[in-house]
């Protein structure tokens, strides 16, 4: 067996008192070697005088023959050079713990500084949205088509998808929808109504049929629109600083550019179906390019949009002239 060098001590070793704590413990000098880890020449030579065992060997043979330093030497005290290399290495530990958490505190900054910096830059696309929609000219004279997808259908009268345009000039407003029924023809109904004044009519163009709106209060908020935003009605963009920095800042609301457009992603929780949205707003004006709304169940509404501003005139939003045409009564006869 390979000894270990033996280091430099400055004590007195007793070697006639090692052979007889060795004899009191029943161990040849090859046994203590071995459990020692050294040589049986080791012990010979420390015994006879010829040499002395450095620290950690002493250390070893004060446990295995339970004695003390003192029992084998004068000047050494290895349980205070013990508590010494164990301060030093806890020291050590010390150390190198406050590294790693310098270096988890730089890891945390930096994904906090890109955090930031994606946030920032989220925050200026919402404010800049707000503040087009906001600048637009012309809210009170525009025109969009709307065209809605559902894949998860509309019951047994309708199955989507349905195309909806409006035209609203000076607080009138003059709606056609065409809807898919089930037996696959396109059913096309229009209404009219004047925001000041809460006239408004429902009338079939082939039938020659109209009837008065009754719902007019909720029909006149459906489309007495102040901003473009709201004909998309997004959930995202807010005239509120705050609440733009609150959605800037919420790591879930995604928020990219693609060519000319902006896209915005966020998720809705509330109800019974948790849904998926997704917007598209250009760029250069902040109008919405189109909308679409992705269930848990992977079916689907989209929404689309083809805006004008500025592009209706009188006649567009003139009241139909219903001289031949007849009206219902009842609000249960279908138009």
């Amino acid at each position: 067996m390979q000894e270990k060098e033996a280091k430099e001590v400055k004590f007195e070793f007793y070697n006639e008192k090692l052979f007889e704590f060795r004899k009191n413990k029943n161990l040849s000098q090859e046994e203590l070697a071995e459990k020692i880890g050294v040589s049986r020449q080791s012990i010979y030579a420390w015994e006879s005088g010829k040499s002395v065992p450095d620290i950690e060997n002493m250390s070893k043979l004060c446990q295995i023959l339970e004695i003390k330093a003192n029992d084998l030497t004068n000047g050494l005290n290895i349980e205070n050079d013990n508590k010494v290399e164990s301060n030093n290495k806890l020291e050590i530990k010390k150390s190198k713990l406050k590294e790693l958490k310098k270096i988890i505190a730089l890891i945390f900054g930096i994904i906090f500084l890109i955090y930031s910096i994606d946030s920032m830059r989220k925050l200026f696309i919402l404010e800049k949205l707000n503040w087009l929609q906001e600048n637009i000219s012309y809210y009170n004279n525009y025109s969009y088509v709307q065209i809605t997808d559902n894949t998860t259908g509309s019951g047994n009268r309708y199955k989507l998808p349905t195309k909806q345009e409006i035209k609203h000039k000076d607080k009138c407003v003059k709606v056609r929808w065409d809807m898919i029924n089930s037996e696959g023809n396109v059913e096309s109904n229009y209404s009219w109504i004047n925001l000041l004044t809460g006239e408004g009519y429902a009338y079939n163009m082939e039938r020659k049929t109209y009837k008065k709106i009754i719902n007019i209060a909720g029909t006149i908020s459906s489309y007495n629109t102040d901003r473009i935003r709201n004909i998309s009605n997004s959930g995202k963009v807010n005239d509120s600083l705050l609440i733009n920095i609150i959605n800037a800042f919420t790591p879930s609301i995604k928020i990219k550019e693609e060519w000319d457009r902006y896209f915005l992603e966020y998720e809705v929780e509330g109800g019974a179906y948790p849904a998926k949205i997704q917007e598209y707003f250009y760029k250069d004006t902040g109008i919405p390019y189109g909308k679409w709304t992705w269930n848990m169940d992977n079916t689907y509404i989209s929404t689309r949009y083809v805006i004008d501003i500025g592009t209706v005139t009188d006649e567009d939003v003139a009241k139909p002239d219903f001289t031949d045409y007849r009206f219902i009564e009842s609000e249960d006869e279908e138009l």
